[in-house]
């Protein structure tokens, strides 16, 4: 059994939880912070993390010579991650515009925002956060703006700022360009392109993969 998205273990535990004996557990995960504390609390010799992204499942188990009977993946960021503002993953405390799932990265949400063209920036917004055209291109200005946003906060008053064509409820908006922005930063339609191509492979005959998403875009 794979979980592609190991995050705080809620979904390995009750998988163990279910798990015959003689059953294996893969569980990857491209934080390796929060994976090291995870791995510790699901001790279990049925147990084995990895720390990759879900791209790279196929080639981990070809590997192994594994296959995979069943493969969960819970797609977003974990609790831990939106609950550790340094990590710059919510608006709600102040932070660094980070970001990123794996630390060893080196481009936080606020250098891509520096890299990144304004028409860059608004193609993320529609892909990623299911903008308007003319609101994507008003925000990526505002977010693009110098001095360029470098916390959280920051970037959530420029979202704030812009007046949008359609009506948002509250935060919503804030909500919507920072996942765009987070989707961006560690190319996650990217890396759910490659898991899905490689299903195929990884699964085994009669396997079953199960995906969990409240994404826009």
């Amino acid at each position: 059994v794979v979980d592609c998205t190991l995050g705080y273990g809620g979904h390995s535990s009750k998988l163990l939880e279910a798990l015959p004996s003689g059953a294996r557990l893969l569980a990857f995960d491209r934080d390796g912070d929060e994976l090291s504390k995870t791995t510790a609390r699901l001790a279990d010799s049925r147990f084995e993390s990895v720390h990759a992204n879900y791209a790279n499942v196929g080639g981990e188990l070809r590997k192994r010579s594994l296959r995979a009977s069943s493969l969960l993946a819970d797609l977003g960021c974990s609790s831990m991650q939106i609950d550790d503002p340094t990590r710059g993953f919510t608006f709600k405390r102040d932070g660094p515009l980070d970001m990123r799932m794996d630390v060893s990265n080196s481009e936080t949400a606020a250098d891509w925002l520096r890299r990144a063209s304004t028409s860059d920036v608004a193609a993320a917004l529609r892909s990623a956060a299911d903008f308007s055209r003319r609101d994507a291109r008003e925000l990526a200005v505002a977010v693009r703006r110098e001095p360029r946003p470098t916390t959280t906060t920051e970037f959530a008053d420029r979202v704030r700022a812009v007046q949008l064509e359609e009506a948002t409820v509250g935060d919503d908006a804030v909500k919507r360009a920072m996942q765009a922005a987070r989707v961006a930063v560690n190319d996650e339609f990217a890396a759910l392109d490659e898991l899905l191509a490689s299903l195929p492979d990884v699964l085994a005959p009669g396997g079953r993969a199960v995906f969990l998403t409240f994404h826009s875009g």
